[in-house]
């Protein structure tokens, strides 16, 4: 990824931020120095070589982390969403206690 995937500016090696690392995965953060717009990137290493997915994203840096170290949502909370979402009597209270 070198290059802002919406105006195509080159990204400028010293603005990416180390979010976080574990083992041979890294979290990246960028901003366009152009447009403005974040890319959060997971870069790891694979059986077959590198790996790299970029996600665009109106987080900065700081709220990355933050969200990094959050706790997981687990399977049963997706599904209790998912059933809220699903039931005529979608109310604040509801999602607020998920």
């Amino acid at each position: 990824m070198k290059e802002c995937p919406l105006c195509e500016t080159s990204f400028e090696l010293d603005r990416i931020k180390v979010v976080d690392q574990k083992g041979g995965t890294h979290i990246l953060h960028i901003t366009c120095p152009s447009c403005k717009h974040a890319v959060v990137i997971l870069v790891g290493v694979t059986e077959m070589g590198i790996g790299l997915v970029g996600l665009l994203s109106d987080l900065n840096y700081d709220d990355v982390r933050q969200f990094r170290s959050k706790r997981t949502i687990t399977q049963d909370q997706l599904l209790e969403f998912y059933h809220i979402l699903q039931s005529d009597h979608i109310s604040l209270v509801n999602l607020l206690t998920i």
